[in-house]
């Protein structure tokens, strides 16, 4: 277990198995929203992104999570496990909530710099929408055949990891 490719809704729990994974493996952790946005929430240009996800999934080993599905295929094609935290809608809702309350106006180290937590609408659309709109393309890509045989998909946090654990176990 080298590479592992992480996505999910948002708030389904990316980032904190991603951290959990990374402090029992050691491996790096490299989160997508950390090289996509910019100070003051700006996004970064498409093709300086891709470049830099493409040179971060060119390393030996590495733990990424993120969505960003533009480059999905890629990162699909490295990983020796994909994992898609496929969270109910009211779950992910609730835990923005917290984790926006938790962190609001100060930058979480899962974001770049001169991000400071906050709660737009369009966050909120892209949030409530994931589900109808994101996730059959989340289960097309995890169905794939190339995919398929490496594909972890759970509820929750707790599940993933244990379905990881027992897959490096064997």
């Amino acid at each position: 277990m080298r590479r592992i490719m992480i996505i999910g809704g948002p708030g389904s729990g990316k980032s904190t198995l991603a951290r959990r994974l990374a402090e029992r493996t050691g491996l790096p952790h490299i989160h997508l929203d950390a090289l996509y946005w910019e100070p003051g929430w700006r996004e970064t240009d498409k093709a300086r992104f891709i470049q830099a996800v493409r040179q971060r999934i060119a390393e030996d080993a590495w733990i990424i999570d993120g969505n960003y599905s533009a480059t999905w295929r890629e990162r699909a094609d490295r990983a020796d496990h994909v994992v898609f935290l496929d969270a109910p809608t009211a779950v992910r809702l609730a835990r923005i909530v917290m984790r926006t309350l938790r962190c609001y106006g100060r930058s979480r180290p899962d974001l770049a710099p001169g991000c400071p937590e906050r709660f737009t609408n369009d966050f909120l659309q892209y949030a409530l929408g994931y589900a109808e709109q994101q996730r059959p393309a989340a289960l097309a890509l995890c169905a794939q055949p190339s995919v398929r045989d490496k594909a972890v998909i759970a509820r929750n946090v707790d599940d993933a990891f244990a379905a990881l654990v027992d897959a490096a176990g064997r």
